[in-house]
């Protein structure tokens, strides 16, 4: 006998009870799904190197041959005893970025600035607004140069995309890929698709690139592509940390003995008052990651490993666009220092080197 209550079938009732159950049971389950998750068992046993740092100031500043000002995105190699230090400036009345190359017997200086960049936007393409945050490898006897291109407002590039130069010598010339962009980052808001770091592990190049104010990885076969986006690997902190704001993308990594070891940007808010730092300007330190394969990263207790300089110094307002060289257990950790003179902002490319 079928029982009804209030004109209502009572199978009909259970079969409403069960959906919820089920809608209940799949929320859950999607919540747990999205919490982040914790470190695997492995990295508990990770020695994270215990660094000494040494500030060693600005290494080069403008003006330069063709620039005038803003020198960012620094990054080095090494080749038959020489040092190539790669970085981007803005030439005078231009409101672009272009790519340069200065060489050094020593990976502390002193540099010299070849007289003109090595590469430059293109009117009317991809890359009409500026090219910068160049990553060179050489594989092969061949020279590769990642590097991000951006695109004027109302472009498929306009947030920033990545390109691919080659050459038979460090310091060119300089052969863009006949099909860029290679690759288009995932970027949100205000934010740009800067290009962090390339390296080549075995027989795959990892790109750790900006995206979502966060650190974001790509990886591929060869240094052309196909290119496929692995999603965040390295996030801002909790509110009221140093680096709550963001985590920029261009970081320096290196695989070094068996770890990849990440040095990235932290930004926040200038807590008031603090003078020095105009309202509503981000303040940038460094922090310091290892990571077993690139994609799940341990962050350092320490962070920030290296602070802004005393009022004045080059580095006072805020250090960012981060790149590692190394040699031996030695890292030169190249940046971007920023300060405010007369409420005039200046850049430069410091260094600093960390021992263990």
């Amino acid at each position: 006998m079928i029982h009804h209550f209030q004109g209502v079938k009572w199978h009909v009732v259970l079969i409403m009870l069960l959906v919820l159950l089920s809608i209940g049971l799949f929320w859950y389950v999607q919540k747990e799904v999205v919490l982040p998750p914790k470190e695997p068992p492995e990295y508990e046993y990770i020695n994270i190197p215990d660094f000494t740092f040494l500030k060693v100031g600005p290494v080069l500043k403008a003006p330069i041959a063709w620039a005038n000002d803003y020198l960012e995105d620094p990054m080095m190699i090494e080749y038959k005893g020489n040092y190539y230090l790669y970085f981007c400036a803005r030439p005078p009345n231009a409101d672009v970025y272009r790519i340069g190359v200065a060489t050094s017997k020593s990976p502390t200086g002193p540099w010299t600035v070849a007289a003109d960049p090595i590469l430059s936007e293109v009117a009317g393409s991809w890359e009409s607004a500026f090219v910068s945050s160049p990553y060179v490898l050489m594989v092969n006897e061949t020279f590769y140069m990642w590097y991000t291109g951006q695109g004027k407002t109302g472009s498929s590039t306009e947030k920033g995309a990545i390109g691919l130069a080659t050459a038979s010598s460090p310091v060119g010339p300089w052969t863009k890929y006949g099909i860029n962009p290679i690759f288009i980052p995932k970027v949100t808001g205000r934010e740009r698709g800067w290009l962090g770091s390339v390296q080549k592990i075995n027989n795959t190049y990892y790109m750790w690139y900006g995206g979502e104010w966060a650190v974001r990885l790509a990886t591929a076969p060869t240094p052309e592509g196909p290119w496929t986006d692995q999603g965040i690997v390295l996030s801002r902190g909790k509110p009221g940390t140093w680096e709550y704001q963001a985590v920029l993308g261009e970081s320096g990594v290196v695989y070094h003995q068996g770890l990849f070891h990440m040095f990235y940007s932290g930004m926040r808010l200038p807590a008031s008052p603090e003078p020095e730092f105009p309202v509503g300007e981000l303040i940038g330190e460094i922090g310091y990651a290892v990571s077993l394969d690139g994609r799940t990263w341990l962050k350092s207790s320490l962070n920030p490993v290296i602070k802004n300089g005393a009022a004045g110094e080059a580095d006072s307002y805020s250090l960012r666009c981060v790149s590692i060289f190394t040699k031996d257990n030695t890292f030169y950790i190249y940046y971007m220092g920023m300060r405010h003179v007369d409420a005039i902002r200046e850049e430069s490319i410091c260094l600093a080197i960390a021992t263990y």
